[in-house]
């Protein structure tokens, strides 16, 4: 079983290599795709979380989201208008720092 941060080192990766707003993943010409599909191109955070995790129950990292992101939802947050890819990696990148100064 892979840890919060290998999970969330997961989502970061996928997201920096291709972000997405109002789909859980896109392919091929931006047309909607399931997360875990191969032809999935760029991802949500969402949709990034479900395809580190495998499709598996995400309630822990779900919690460790909205933890950081207070009242917010982690799709409400991800498609907020004006957010950027730069914006997500920053708040990945501040969680992967707080599991490591954790412990």
């Amino acid at each position: 079983m892979q840890s919060d941060y290998e999970i969330i080192r997961q989502v970061y990766e996928l997201v920096k290599n291709g972000w997405t707003q109002y789909a859980a993943a896109l392919g091929w010409f931006g047309l909607p795709v399931d997360p875990l599909s191969e032809d999935a191109q760029s991802w949500c955070l969402v949709g990034a979380m479900g395809r580190a995790c495998g499709g598996k129950p995400m309630d822990e990292i779900w919690k460790l989201f909205s933890q950081y992101l207070g009242n917010h939802g982690v799709a409400t947050w991800n498609d907020t208008p004006g957010r950027t890819q730069t914006e997500v990696l920053t708040f990945l990148e501040l969680l992967l720092t707080c599991i490591e100064s954790i412990g």
